[in-house]
Order: structure tokens, then C-alpha cells, then sequence
């Protein structure tokens, strides 16, 4: 299977506030996230009618979290541009990993 089978990106959506906070703001964090589709997990396929578009079905790896911004986020709210068209690998060593049985993978399956 290939390792960047259903990568994708996506920034968590953390409740920044909407002023500084005895803390300070808060930075907005990113992450790289490995998913499996639902028709390329076999237990998945079998509960589920065949879509027109595979839907997620399981994350697998999620990659360390960085930091986005140099400075703190002022405002409630934080939008960053990512090609989601383009799939990466995730560097380094996963902030989380799911181990999949290799009986539980259909490697023809869509991603």
C-alpha cells in the first residue's frame, strides 16, 4: 500500500479566544493526517453501500503538531490556505498511530 494513500491536511479547530486571556492568545496549531477510506478498510466496506465518493473511514497517522503562526492569533477565528489536491508525507515521527491488521486492508480500495 502506499504511504501516502489518503493524506491529508487539516487544522484543528480550536476555540481561540476572542481577546487576550490571562495567558495571552493563543497560536493556531496544524497537523498532517494519514486516513484510510472507508473502501479501503475491509470490516468498513462490508457495513457500508458503495458510495459514489469514498468517505473517511479511519485516521491512521497524525503527524506532529506546528505551529502556524509566528505571533499569537487575535481573533476568534484562523484561516489558513491548504492544497488538500496534493497528498505529503507526514516527516518525522507521528504524534499518533492506529496499527491496522494487514487482514483488515484492501489495497485495491479507493482512497
Amino acid at each position: 500500500m502506499s504511504e501516502f494513500i489518503g493524506v491529508c491536511a487539516f487544522v484543528l479547530a480550536a476555540a481561540l479566544p476572542a481577546a487576550a486571556s490571562d495567558d495571552g492568545p493563543e497560536q493556531a496549531p496544524n497537523t498532517w493526517a494519514k486516513v484510510l477510506s472507508e473502501d479501503q478498510l475491509i470490516p468498513q466496506r462490508r457495513r457500508t453501500p458503495p458510495l459514489s465518493q469514498p468517505s473517511a473511514g479511519a485516521l491512521r497517522r497524525i503527524g506532529a503538531f506546528v505551529r502556524l503562526t509566528d505571533g499569537p492569533v487575535r481573533g476568534p477565528r484562523y484561516a489558513d490556505a491548504i492544497d488538500l489536491s496534493r497528498p505529503r508525507p507526514i516527516a518525522g515521527p507521528p504524534a499518533w498511530e492506529r496499527r491496522i491488521p494487514p487482514e483488515q486492508l484492501d489495497e485495491r480500495g479507493r482512497p
